[in-house]
């Protein structure tokens, strides 16, 4: 039993980090692709 909560506990904490490391992504790419769209809103006026 303590085996399973112990790869469990594991297990849920590195799914976490991965979690923080998506939003991390998420919003990096979300700035990159807003400041594309801000380049071609400039270029276009």
């Amino acid at each position: 039993m303590f085996i399973i909560l112990a790869t469990s506990s594991t297990l849920y904490t590195l799914l976490s980090k991965k979690k923080k490391n998506i939003k991390k992504w998420v919003s990096m790419l979300g700035n990159k692709y807003t400041s594309i769209t801000h380049h071609i809103t400039l270029y276009n006026i």
